[in-house]
């Protein structure tokens, strides 16, 4: 009797546990979730079932789980789903099997696996995802597989990254699978990419493959081996869609065929194969039954098809003998299906090899095609082997608007209809077809990109198709003359609509709905425009003719290096508008200055009241100073000359307004005679482009010296054609003027559209590090300048305006570093001694009075044995500046300029092997202690206050730069004791 309980409660239990449905919002992670693998949650899935309302799996991104998933046998419904999604930001979960089956799902209904990827741990996984039904009677239907990626081993032969299969054969329309939906999934290195393989008495009704990926964009990456391979392959579907996915890097190396797309035995009447790409199919093999296709549809008897806007290219075959079986085909229908193929392009460019053909049709019974509006190219040049654009085998048919282009040759035809037809005209006679087609180059962007150029004949040579709205990248299809082919494009000039937005570089804010380029007239309209064109900063936008109507504007953004830029070809009529920021400072007057230049012409852009706010200068030369423009505020400008403005507030945007600037400019230069050489011109860069101070074409320079002087940030930003300090650049922004150097009588500079660039005019970027090349960069009040000393075969060690760059000074706040050269004070200093001893002083001046920072860089450009020593001669410390890249010192104003010496080589009289400390000093709350050559010394810091007592003791090691960071208030000593030495230093600390 006492049994007899127990058992009764343990089946109370059991029947509890059964009835646990699951519903609402579970969690998988590695830890703290309700499951921690996919396991434990579809197993307890698969006791339990699904509960009112459905249940959600929430699957931690990042998450990665090294399992082989149970088969999914439970089943939701419309009203209660079961959905395994990815949770948070960051990398989808993936499920990493060692063998079999990422996810499989049996039987299973209202299944959604959204953001999962799968990746296989070994080769004996043979697919991502995996649908079958579990009965004749019960099919995988309405299930979708959604935004994953799966990765497989394409070295197994047996790889599908999605299968969906019907075994058994289904008896009855439970039993397929049907109303699956495929979309955004990315298979990669997989033998065979997606296949739904139904059973034509019972076929799969309704399923989907949209948006996907096959292929990496690698070559061969699906397949690559002897079996026959697909991209994606149907069979036993109906009422099928495929749509908006990529089909790639398909190969064979075997004597097989290989499809990019193939959907066979074909049922129902509302089949869509549309908005494809199919490229890059390909076998290595030379058999002739080794065959390629883009695309192949064979359907039933009393099947429909519509099959448009899709684009296929890439078609190569192995053999490198002539072929007189056709071993390509582009697109192909067969079977019994009326096949409606509409809005194609179709691009086939291989050698004379493999006879091939773009579109080939070989219906059976009451099998009829219909071609309307398809590009069928095929550039492949003639041979011994016939090739075609169109190849009719039987069947009703009805075409007309294509372009048949076939490269000219004997055995090159047009098409074939009982017979051979050479070209266009002898097609239509022959055939009583293609009434209004046409024969001729297409001319593609590229062969790669199949979208008609400006001036192809194809544009508005079409016949509206009332159920094809739009082209392969949704672009609304014309309702009176639409392009032939997969891409919609408008005759006449890119005309400017705004559609979506402002920005110039967005194809659907044009009517072509492609950006304009050189070979175009484009033209902004005013009437009906709501957004006018803007050209980003860091973008640039190109075009031939450009027309601006009145009240309309195209504005040039720069973001605060000024570097946004616009080139044009041709002429500009009406205005436009150019914003020139800059930047400003309410309490640092270094940062107000900036040298300017008129990028357009008007009116309004030429006057001295653009630049309202500001007070304006123009250079003279002839005395080195600045003389004010300000008032009145209509002086007029001039596009030849540079100027400078001074701007006491925080930032200002100026706007431009005219016609842009081109052709030739002659800004005036003059050389004074002065013996040193520094004679200097303020010039433009008058183009709302970017110009190149080193373009191989566009320049004139006659006795004009290599370098440009840009003042930016307290400073002059310099470029001497090769070498750069301050972060100069060859490239000058628009709306920027520039410091040149003349160097004798009659000098000439001159510029026309050659200068001009689109490469931006980036401030910070350097100029390329040469051999033997030491840069000096010192840091202080938030502003900075360099010295660059090089030495280079051939070089003058006279100061030579085509090698080196004169000190310019900057503001008197900022630290201003040179060295000297015949009295000539100089930023870059190239010299042609580095295998002698060479002494180079290098002064430093500034009114600041505090703590300066000297950073060596560039030292890995001399010889590893070229001893480089920097010498404080007010201090006595010399450094050796390979073991310290940094020196701190105190500056006051009164100090000499001619502070500081870089020897190169030994130094002269002193003894290189001194074990002296060289020096102790305070840069705010950072103690530095430079003693080079002690390698292997010790010594003993010690922090006393005032009245002697140690606050803080460290042990160092002498053989590099020690720094040490305190942490105190008040004075302080710091006593520095080694076994020949001691040395102290005082400070007053701020903590």
């Amino acid at each position: 009797m006492k049994n007899l309980f127990f058992l009764f409660l343990a089946l109370i239990f059991l029947t509890g546990v059964s009835q646990a449905q699951l519903s609402g919002i579970k969690t998988i992670r590695s830890s703290g979730g309700d499951y921690a693998t996919f396991t434990d949650a579809i197993n307890d899935l698969n006791t339990s079932g699904v509960g009112s309302g459905g249940v959600t799996f929430n699957v931690d991104a990042d998450y990665v789980s090294n399992e082989n998933c149970p088969i999914i046998t439970a089943a939701g419904t419309e009203a209660n789903p079961i959905i395994f999604q990815k949770s948070g930001t960051g990398a989808n979960p993936v499920v990493e099997p060692s063998t079999g089956v990422g996810i499989t799902i049996k039987g299973g209904d209202y299944l959604t696996f959204d953001g999962i990827d799968v990746s296989a741990g070994s080769s004996s996984v043979t697919s991502g995802y995996y649908l079958v039904n579990a009965t004749s009677t019960n099919g995988a239907q309405s299930n979708t597989i959604k935004n994953c990626t799966i990765t497989l081993f394409r070295t197994n032969k047996s790889t599908i990254g999605i299968y969906q299969r019907a075994t058994p054969n289904p008896s009855n329309a439970s039993g397929a699978n049907s109303y699956n939906v495929y979309d955004n999934i990315f298979v990669q290195n997989s033998y065979l990419g997606i296949e739904l393989y139904g059973y034509f008495n019972n076929p799969d009704l309704s399923c989907v493959i949209k948006n996907c990926t096959v292929g990496a964009d690698v070559a061969n990456d699906i397949g690559n081996n002897t079996t026959i391979t697909y991209g994606i392959y149907s069979y036993g579907s109906s009422d099928i869609e495929i749509y908006k996915n990529e089909i790639r890097n398909v190969t064979v190396t075997g004597s097989v065929k290989v499809y990019g797309l193939y959907v066979n035995f074909l049922k129902g009447t509302n089949n869509k194969i549309y908005n494809n790409t199919i490229h890059d199919i390909k076998t290595t093999h030379s058999a002739y039954s080794s065959v390629v296709t883009g695309m192949e549809v064979f359907g039933y008897p009393a099947s429909t098809v519509e099959v448009y806007n899709n684009s296929i290219y890439g078609l190569e075959h192995g053999t490198t003998i002539p072929m007189s079986t056709t071993v390509i085909y582009g697109m192909v229908l067969s079977g019994g299906s009326q096949g409606n193929f509409y809005f194609n392009s179709v691009n086939i460019n291989e050698d004379e090899f493999p006879s091939s053909v773009c579109f080939y049709s070989h219906p059976t019974g009451t099998g009829t095609v219909g071609l309307m509006n398809n590009v069928f190219a095929n550039f492949s040049p003639d041979g011994s082997m016939s090739k075609y654009c169109i190849y009719i085998s039987g069947g009703t048919t009805n075409l007309d608007y294509n372009n048949y282009y076939i490269s000219t040759g004997v055995n090159n035809f047009v098409g074939y209809l009982s017979g051979n037809y050479q070209t266009l005209a002898d097609w239509q006679t022959g055939t009583n077809f293609d009434t209004h087609a046409i024969s001729a180059d297409p001319l593609f962007t590229s062969p790669t990109y199949l979208l008609p150029l400006s001036g192809s004949p194809e544009i508005e040579a079409g016949i509206p198709i009332s159920s094809i709205t739009t082209d392969i990248i949704g672009i609304t299809r014309s309702l009176t003359a639409p392009t032939i082919g997969a891409y919609e494009v408008a005759a006449g000039p890119t005309i400017w609509t705004g559609a979506l937005n402002s920005d110039w570089g967005t194809a659907d804010n044009w009517n072509t709905y492609a950006v304009p380029t050189l070979n175009d007239n484009a033209t902004i309209l005013f009437a009906g425009i709501t957004n006018f064109p803007l050209v980003l900063a860091g973008q640039s936008g190109s075009c031939n003719n450009l027309t601006i109507e009145n009240g309309a504007s195209l504005t040039i953004q720069s973001n605060n290096s000024g570097t946004g830029s616009l080139i044009t070809n041709g002429t500009v009529t009406g205005n436009m508008t150019i914003e020139r920021y800059v930047t400003g400072s309410s309490n640092l007057e270094a940062n107000q200055y900036h040298l300017v230049s008129i990028p357009l012409n008007s009116s309004n852009t030429s006057l001295s009241g653009i630049f309202l706010g500001s007070y304006l200068y123009e250079y003279l030369p002839s005395t080195n100073s600045w003389n004010g423009l300000n008032t009145p505020t209509t002086t007029e400008l001039s596009e030849n000359v540079g100027y400078m403005i001074y701007f006491p507030n925080t930032s200002n945007t100026y706007t431009f307004t005219g016609n842009p600037n081109t052709g030739m400019f002659t800004p005036s230069v003059t050389y004074e005679g002065n013996s040193s050489g520094n004679n200097f011109a303020l010039v433009p860069n008058p183009y709302p482009s970017n110009i190149d101070w080193n373009a191989a074409s566009g320049w004139t320079k006659t006795n004009i010296g290599a370098s440009v002087w840009i003042y930016n940030n307290g400073n002059y930003s310099i470029w001497d054609g090769t070498n750069s300090t301050n972060g100069g650049s060859q490239y000058i922004g628009v709306g920027q003027a520039f410091f040149v150097q003349t160097t004798a009588a009659d000098p000439i500079l001159e510029m026309d559209n050659g200068v001009r660039t689109h490469t931006n005019a980036i401030f910070s970027k350097n100029g390329t590090t040469v051999s033997n090349q030491l840069r000096i960069h010192a840091t202080a009040n938030n502003m900075s300048d360099e010295a660059l000393v090089g030495f280079a075969e051939g070089a003058q060690n006279a100061y030579d305006a085509k090698e080196d760059a004169v000190k310019f000074y900057g503001a008197n706040e900022a630290p201003q570093l040179y060295t000297t050269v015949d009295d000539t004070k100089l930023s870059i200093n190239n010299l042609n001694q580095l295998n002698r001893n060479v002494d180079v002083p290098l002064n430093f001046e500034t009114d600041l009075a505090g703590e300066i920072t000297l950073t060596f860089s560039q030292l890995e450009s001399f010889p590893s044995d070229k001893q480089i020593t920097f010498e404080d001669k007010l201090t006595g410390q010399l450094i050796n500046i390979r073991q310290q890249q940094v020196y701190a010192f105190t500056h006051q104003p009164g100090n000499t300029t001619e502070r500081f010496v870089v020897h190169f080589g030994l130094v002269a009289g002193i003894d290189n092997q001194t074990t002296k400390i060289s020096s102790l000093w305070f840069n705010g709350n950072t103690l530095y202690l430079s003693a080079p050559h002690q390698v292997g010394q010790k010594a003993l810091l010690e922090i006393l206050n005032t009245t002697g007592q140690v606050l803080f003791t460290k042990n160092l090691s002498l053989d590099h730069l020690n720094t040490i960071q305190l942490n105190f208030r008040g004075p302080i000593v710091a006593r520095v004791t080694t076994s020949d030495n001691v040395i102290t230093a005082k400070a007053l600390m701020m903590k």
